[in-house]
C-alpha cells in the first residue's frame, strides 16, 4: 500500500514535469513565431566600388626646402623688416646687417691681391724670383695665389651682401634675431641668425613595420593628414631608408614622402597620419569585414531566404582592402546580408526546435 501511494506520486511528478515542459515549449515557440526573424541582424548592402590596400604610418612633417643666414662673424643688427612667422615674398627685404669683423677681412684680402698682383708683375720681369714669393707667404706661383685669393674675395663679398637679407623664394620665417641696434655673436647653422621655409615643399618621414616595407615603392601614391592644419594632402613616396630601426621586438623602417602643393598652414614638427596606396581594383564587389563566417572549410554570409527568413548562403571570396572583402560568387550587387550581433550567450533561437541557435557570426578582419 505504502508503495502504491509513492508510485502514484511519481507518476504525477512526471505528468507534471512534462506539462511544464511542453508548456515552456509551446510559449517558446509561439514567442518565436511572434519575434521579428531579423532582431539582432544589422542589414548592409554588397556594392561595386573600387577596393584598395594600403599602409598607414604617422609621423611629422618637415620643410624640404629651407634657407639658412648664419656667419662666424659677430654682427650689428641694422634693421629688421619681417617677423618669425610672416609670410615674404621672393626679392622682399627681410632684415640688414653689418659686421666690422667681415669688412675688415675684406679690406685684407683685398690688399693682398693687389700684393700678389705687384709681385707678380715683378716676377715676371725678373725683379724677384720664386724663393721671394714663398718668403712673403704667397703660394708656389704668383697666378695661383692672386686666383685663390679673388676666390676668398668673392666669397667674403658675398657673404656680406648675404647679411642685407632678401628671401630668395617665397615662404615662411621660422627665424628672425635681433631688435635694431642689437650686437650679436657667431651663428651657425643650428642657431642661425634667419630661417626661411618653402610653403611647396614640404614631407613626412614615418616608419612602417618590417611586414609591409616589401610593399612599398617609390612613387607609389599617398594622403597624408594634418590634423593641427586641419588638411589632408596627396603625396608620393620619395624615398626609404633600409636601415632598421628596432623598439624591443619591433622593427620598422623609415619612409619619406613628399607632399604635393602649397600650405600655408603647415608647421615643422605637426603631426601627420599617412596612407601609402597599394594597390587599387576598380568594379569590385564589396562586403563589409565581419559579414562573412568560415564554415566546414568555405565562407558563408547570412542573407534572407525565399521565406523570408534569415538563411546562410555559401559564398566565394576573393582579396581584402581597406573598403571590406571582395566577393567573387555568391552575391549580387545591393543584395543585403547581415551582421549577427546577438551577444554569444543568448538564448534566442530561430524557429525550427527547442535546441536550433542561430548560427553565430565570426570573421573579421
Amino acid at each position: 500500500m505504502f508503495r502504491g501511494k509513492w508510485a502514484k506520486v511519481a507518476v504525477a511528478a512526471v505528468v507534471v514535469l512534462v506539462l511544464v515542459i511542453g508548456f515552456g515549449y509551446i510559449r517558446r515557440r509561439r514567442i518565436a513565431a511572434l519575434r521579428d526573424p531579423f532582431e539582432g541582424l544589422v542589414e548592409y548592402k554588397a556594392a561595386v566600388s573600387a577596393l584598395t590596400s594600403s599602409v598607414e604610418a604617422s609621423g611629422q612633417i618637415e620643410a624640404g626646402r629651407r634657407d639658412l643666414l648664419y656667419t662666424q662673424y659677430s654682427v650689428s643688427v641694422k634693421e629688421v623688416k619681417a617677423r618669425p612667422g610672416e609670410t615674404v615674398k621672393k626679392g622682399q627685404l627681410v632684415a640688414r646687417y653689418e659686421s666690422s669683423g667681415l669688412k675688415e677681412e675684406i679690406r685684407q684680402t683685398a690688399t693682398d691681391i693687389e700684393s700678389a698682383k705687384a709681385a707678380a708683375v715683378r716676377a715676371a720681369a725678373g725683379s724677384m724670383d720664386l724663393s721671394m714669393l714663398a718668403s712673403l707667404g704667397l703660394a708656389q706661383s704668383a697666378t695661383r695665389s692672386e686666383a685663390e685669393l679673388e676666390s676668398s674675395y668673392a666669397q667674403l663679398v658675398d657673404a656680406q651682401g648675404r647679411l642685407t637679407y632678401k628671401a630668395p623664394f617665397d615662404g615662411v620665417l621660422a627665424r628672425v634675431e635681433g631688435l635694431a641696434g642689437q650686437n650679436i655673436a657667431q651663428t651657425t647653422a643650428q642657431n642661425p641668425l634667419i630661417e626661411l621655409l618653402s610653403l611647396d615643399s614640404w614631407y613626412v618621414d614615418v616608419y612602417v613595420s618590417e611586414y609591409d616595407v616589401n610593399s612599398i615603392k617609390l612613387d607609389m601614391q599617398a594622403s597624408v593628414d594634418v590634423a593641427a592644419a586641419g588638411e589632408t594632402a596627396g603625396g608620393k613616396v620619395a624615398g626609404m631608408t633600409l636601415v632598421p630601426v628596432r623598439s624591443g621586438e619591433l622593427v620598422t623602417y623609415e619612409v619619406k614622402i613628399a607632399i604635393d602643393g602649397t600650405h600655408a598652414s603647415f608647421k615643422p614638427g605637426m603631426s601627420a597620419d599617412a596612407r601609402i596606396s597599394l594597390s587599387k581594383k576598380e568594379g569590385v564587389l564589396v562586403i563589409p569585414y565581419g559579414i562573412a563566417y568560415e564554415k566546414d572549410g568555405s565562407y558563408e554570409v547570412l542573407v534572407k531566404g525565399e521565406d523570408g527568413l534569415p538563411v546562410a548562403r555559401k559564398v566565394k571570396l576573393g582579396g581584402e582592402g581597406d573598403e571590406g572583402v571582395e566577393v567573387l560568387e555568391g552575391l549580387a550587387e545591393g543584395e543585403s546580408v547581415y551582421l549577427d550581433t546577438t551577444p554569444e550567450d543568448s538564448s534566442a533561437s530561430t524557429p525550427g526546435g527547442l535546441f536550433n541557435f542561430r548560427v553565430r557570426m565570426t570573421g573579421g578582419r
